[in-house]
């Protein structure tokens, strides 16, 4: 498992992926304690209980689906407390809620620390596949300049037009590399690498 620090509004709120499922926790007692109230109130909730409930038949379903090989045979998947961890006691460190529960909870806590903590977790998630993307769009822009100033410059080339053909080349490789460093941070974030 991996931490990773994240503030808001002064206050550290740790967030754990797990490279084994992909999975993000969020520090529910950071959370709470942001707002002066427990997540043990929050758990007592109807809402919570049965949502609660959902999630846990849901990842044990999914388990179960894992666990079975193509032929029927049962696999050496190994299951996990709850099914896939929607809650996690980590003693001194505190109390760790799967990425659904925990903005199920901000969403309790406040509604701008709700939209926050999605925020975060897209970040997280889905960071560096944006910065992948805007990196690949920016590639394959530069490369239709080239090729457009490789066409001028076959009938009247100028100085100008070879300086801003360079550019437009440096342009397209600076983004290739930030595609690859992309992909390596979000590789090594969840451990892949």
């Amino acid at each position: 498992m991996k931490t990773l620090e994240f503030i808001y509004e002064e206050t550290q709120i740790h967030f754990l992926v797990n490279p084994t499922d992909k999975n993000v926790m969020v520090n529910a007692t950071e959370m709470a304690k942001l707002f002066g109230k427990e997540t043990r109130v929050f758990l007592k909730t109807d809402h919570a209980k049965a949502f609660i409930e959902v999630a846990e038949q849901a990842l044990n379903r999914a388990h179960s689906d894992i666990e079975q090989a193509p032929n029927g045979a049962r696999s050496d998947a190994k299951r996990t407390p709850n099914g896939g961890q929607i809650i996690d006691n980590r003693g001194h460190m505190g109390i760790y809620f799967d990425r659904r529960l925990a903005l199920k909870f901000a969403a309790w806590l406040s509604p701008e620390f709700e939209y926050w903590i999605y925020s975060t977790i897209d970040e997280i998630v889905f960071g560096n596949y944006k910065k992948h993307w805007e990196a690949h769009a920016h590639q394959e822009l530069q490369k239709t300049l080239m090729d457009k100033t490789k066409s001028k410059m076959l009938f009247n080339p100028t100085p100008e037009m070879v300086a801003q053909y360079f550019e437009y080349e440096r342009e397209y490789n600076w983004a290739k590399k930030e595609k690859t460093r992309a992909i390596r941070n979000q590789l090594k974030l969840f451990g892949a690498e």
